[in-house]
């Protein structure tokens, strides 16, 4: 007989239900991975019987989100960054693009192989070189595109996003939509803030001929803030190539977290999000060279990429609160989502229970 510690067991994330006679051991995603009976055999003591035949290993990372890292495995930082390729992770180490990325060496080094990059990516061809997509200074052009609608609406019961990239820089700004009409709203977020925040105003937008860009509003707008739209001839979507390209970029990491954590799909807008976080702080190759990442090249300093944890992987957040007892629990259990921009770079994470996102 093997024996079990049940503290050691919820000190990985995983959730124990009791009753009279019977325990339920389950995965962070409530999702039950052994099953027990209390033995009859009172000369054992207390202990319960457990059919170990159900165990299935979970796939939802452990993290604890109160401390950093010391250091990571090259296929550790390869899942927290969103699983981006051999190549361009040995590129961001040895430009020294990004600060806080330090390596553990062990036996496999960059030879390492992700079975849910395998499942998970298109193999496709890519799209043409855009050779008229050029721009020098930040908002000299943006290019913006629609995705969707996703099969199942996510947690805030969105069905699209849309995108807006900066061609000078490569750094991109997602929205969220309910319904297609949702676009001008948010490009107006994103034209304030390249306004308030680098005094620079948009000077052409680029999107495709489709209804949710091309109507009265838009043009109103672009017109009234001096703004020249163009727009890609039907079915050419290397003609927007920068923003085509993000769209698998995105959805092929979103995939590869979902699947990598097991996470409710529901969750897809939250993985989006975070595969756009991880895409500005990876260094992007403009006509052979740049080898800067956006977030550096937009906002003029290095990202720390020492507080990234891998998505979708179980989170300890202290409770707090006039109402939490001497007696209560010192930490909640979630699943991590993401950083927050607007709140103090505070880490967005999903509580089951609750049905929602907090921080």
């Amino acid at each position: 007989m093997n024996l079990i510690s049940l503290s050691l067991i919820t000190e990985k994330g995983m959730l124990i239900s009791l009753d009279h006679d019977q325990i339920l051991i389950k995965d962070p995603n409530n999702r039950t991975i052994m099953v027990g009976a209390k033995l009859n055999d009172r000369t054992q003591g207390s202990l319960w019987q457990l059919d170990v035949e159900t165990i299935s290993e979970p796939k939802t990372n452990v993290e604890i989100v109160l401390t950093k890292q010391s250091g990571r495995t090259w296929l550790e930082w390869h899942k927290v960054l969103g699983h981006i390729n051999a190549k361009a992770l040995k590129r961001l180490k040895d430009t020294n693009a990004v600060n806080g990325m330090e390596i553990i060496k062990d036996d496999k080094g960059l030879d390492f192989e992700c079975v849910t990059c395998m499942q998970s990516k298109a193999h496709i061809h890519p799209f043409p070189k855009d050779s008229h997509t050029q721009a020098s200074e930040i908002g000299d052009l943006v290019v913006t595109d629609v995705w969707g609608p996703a099969r199942k609406a996510s947690i805030g019961h969105f069905k699209y996003y849309v995108s807006f990239t900066d061609v000078a820089t490569r750094f991109t700004r997602l929205g969220f939509l309910k319904h297609k009409d949702e676009t001008l709203e948010h490009y107006k977020i994103f034209e304030a803030m390249l306004n308030t925040q680098k005094n620079k105003k948009i000077k052409r937008v680029r999107f495709d001929n489709g209804g949710e860009f091309v109507n009265n509003e838009w043009k109103a707008h672009t017109e009234q803030n001096g703004t020249i739209i163009e727009t890609t001839a039907p079915y050419s979507a290397q003609q927007n190539g920068i923003a085509e390209r993000l769209n698998r970029t995105l959805t092929e990491k979103a995939r590869a977290m979902l699947l990598e954590s097991g996470a409710p799909k529901s969750l897809w807008s939250e993985a989006i999000a975070y595969a756009c976080y991880l895409k500005n702080r990876v260094p992007t190759q403009v006509n052979g060279k740049f080898w800067r990442t956006p977030f550096e090249a937009f906002w003029g300093k290095k990202p720390d990429v020492s507080v990234l944890r891998p998505w979708g992987a179980t989170c300890y957040v202290l409770n707090q609160g006039d109402n939490i007892s001497k007696l209560d629990p010192k930490t909640a259990t979630g699943i991590f989502t993401g950083i927050s921009d607007t709140q103090g770079k505070s880490w967005r994470y999903y509580k089951p229970g609750a049905n929602r996102i907090l921080h």
